[in-house]
């Protein structure tokens, strides 16, 4: 997927599309803890 590489490269658009990865991979982690 060369868009999201495209994102990676670019340094001020990767911050804003970098902000939501980050929160779900919380999430994901709550829900493992919730499950645990």
């Amino acid at each position: 997927m060369p868009v999201s590489a495209g994102y990676l490269t670019a340094g001020p658009s990767a911050q804003i599309p970098s902000a939501p990865p980050p929160v779900d991979r919380e999430d994901r982690l709550n829900n493992r803890n919730d499950h645990v």
